[in-house]
């Protein structure tokens, strides 16, 4: 942004505007002369077509007083003046009245024609420069790297004494300084300590343009004065504002006291633009490279999640086990485990609160406490109590989970349980006529309320007797509020009916085939709606030849 006195020499240079002025002064039969703003005159040359000569008139300026005058204003600056000069002999008003008429309109034709030229300049200046500056925005790394290398290059392009720019903090919401560069400041530019003005910084992020120049006296006082303590007379200021959304502003500085000129408004707002946008694009690379990395941690975090899941069912005659887990994102809150427990089978299903890795780690911190004390310790509501106060003492108030924790004996086939607040597992038994049906299926309900939430939690335990052709389904929450595109939940209903149908019509399904044809029936139901919770489902049947049988005594350890 050159501050220089702008010319008529600077526009129409083939000379046309001077030969226009003889032309004009052959239709008027007086005397018309194109001057320049320092006064003067402007003539034909027939080898050069025009020059410039020096100013006939005195001291007071290119126009006297009783000379005829249209000044030729472009962009709000003066460059120069057609005039009718006096010429020692008095006219009538009416001649001097046509006669001015006519070079007020030649005037208003020569300036709309300088104003195209000058916008014209003006843009391939602004695309020049903000190719240059696009240019050298193009490679560079990280945001704070292209903050820098953006005010640093904003400044030499503009022509501007020093430059700040201001990011609005996403925490805050308050304008922090990112950046500033000085070209001609000494170590004594801080911007840090420059005050804020609330009413142009509102202006700015609004995409107008304020500016602090010539003039302005009785305006944003406390900034110009602090300004001025650095050798700053001047200040020009937009917002950096991409699709709409403000995210800062920039600034330029001047230590010449100076009007900016419309024009030199529009580069700056231009110049804003491209850096918001820049600024905007950085940012959105940076995010998605730490997306990525996000991703890749994400992956191999649920990779480990699921190996603690087992690997294999377990095998313990006579039962016929299955399950299976569906994680609604790469780290789920739900958990099974089928293990033995000295010739039992040990059953473990549960849900936490929440999702993703919140809910994972809760997950492990919930399956390993059960775990460990499930070898120590027999009674299965005191292991449910011990875990219930481990997460008490470890988590948070609203970080808790649901669980279900069963011991099969396979040769009794009594099955010890203690349900701390999960979905009510279902089993299903065989009727006198062999049928099933909604009147032989039974609830295992006996427990407590949720694990993590009250640490003096008493647990209940409870038992049933199995016979052969019982179908055990334990489940988490995802299976009955599996959803459906009208938001309507599957419901435990329907899994009892799900389960119903698949052994009606096929009696002899096994547990492998029951899981899938129930999960089946939550699919077909949901469609292709996305889901937002995780689902297991672990089946366990008892053969239809097992018997119950006694509990052989446990083995006494060696003692040589």
């Amino acid at each position: 942004m050159q501050d220089r006195t702008l010319s008529i020499t600077d526009f129409l240079t083939d000379g046309s505007l001077a030969r226009l002025c003889e032309s004009a002064e052959r239709l008027l039969g007086r005397m018309v002369v194109l001057r320049d703003p320092a006064g003067a005159s402007i003539v034909t040359d027939r080898e050069h077509g025009w020059e410039v000569r020096p100013p006939i008139v005195d001291a007071d300026g290119p126009v006297q007083d009783r000379d005829l005058s249209a000044a030729l204003e472009v962009d709000g600056v003066v460059i120069g003046h057609l005039v009718l000069p006096f010429e020692g002999r008095e006219r009538t008003e009416e001649e001097d009245q046509q006669a001015l008429e006519f070079i007020r309109r030649l005037s208003a034709t020569v300036c709309e024609i300088c104003d195209r030229e000058l916008a014209q300049r003006h843009r391939v200046e602004e695309l020049q420069a903000l190719y240059r500056l696009s240019s050298m925005l193009v490679g560079v790394g990280t945001v704070e790297e292209m903050i820098e290398h953006g005010l640093t290059t904003a400044v030499e392009l503009l022509g501007a004494d020093a430059g700040l720019i201001r990011l609005i903090d996403p925490e805050s919401g308050q304008l922090e300084v990112a950046a500033s560069a000085s070209s001609t400041l000494d170590d004594g530019f801080d911007p840090a300590s420059l005050p804020t003005d609330e009413d142009l910084d509102q202006c700015a992020l609004g995409s107008e343009v304020v500016t602090l120049g010539a003039g302005d006296e009785g305006r944003a006082d406390a900034l110009r004065e602090a300004m001025a303590g650095m050798r700053l007379a001047s200040m020009i200021r937009t917002g950096l504002v991409f699709r709409g959304r403000p995210i800062g502003t920039i600034t330029l500085f001047h230590v010449d006291e100076r009007t900016y000129r419309v024009t030199e408004q529009g580069l700056v707002q231009s110049v804003a633009q491209q850096l918001a946008a820049a600024i905007t694009n950085a940012e959105l690379v940076e995010a998605q490279r730490m997306n990525r990395r996000v991703n890749r941690q994400l992956k191999l975090a649920g990779d480990v999640q699921r190996r603690m899941l087992p690997e294999h069912v377990p095998s313990v005659e006579p039962l016929d086990i299955a399950a299976i887990y569906e994680p609604c994102f790469e780290l789920g809150g739900d958990f099974y485990d089928l293990f033995d427990l000295e010739g039992h089978l040990g059953i473990l299903v549960g849900d936490v609160v929440g999702k993703g890795v919140a809910a994972a780690l809760l997950m492990s911190h919930v399956r390993a406490s059960l775990r460990a004390h499930a070898r120590d310790l027999y009674d299965l509501d005191e292991i449910i109590a011990r875990t219930n106060q481990a997460l008490c003492r470890d988590t948070m108030l609203n970080e808790f989970a649901t669980v279900f924790y069963g011991v099969i004996d396979p040769y009794s086939l009594r099955m010890t349980y203690c349900n701390a607040g999960h979905d009510l597992p279902l089993i299903s038994h065989r009727g006198a006529d062999g049928a099933r049906s909604e009147a032989n299926m039974s609830e295992l309900s006996a427990g407590g309320m949720v694990v993590g939430v009250e640490e003096s939690q008493r647990y209940q335990r409870g038992s049933v007797d199995l016979q052969a052709g019982d179908v055990l389904i334990a489940f988490s929450d995802g299976l009955p509020d599996t959803l459906d595109f009208e938001g309507r939940k599957f419901t435990s209903a329907r899994v009892r009916r799900s389960l119903i149908d698949t052994l009606t019509k096929e009696p002899d399904a096994s547990a492998e085939r029951i899981c899938r044809r129930i999960l089946w029936d939550t699919h077909r139901f949901a469609g292709l709606k996305e889901q937002t919770d995780d689902t297991t489902l672990v089946v366990v049947r008892v053969r239809d030849d097992a018997t119950p049988r006694p509990t052989p005594a446990p083995k006494k350890a060696d003692s040589s």
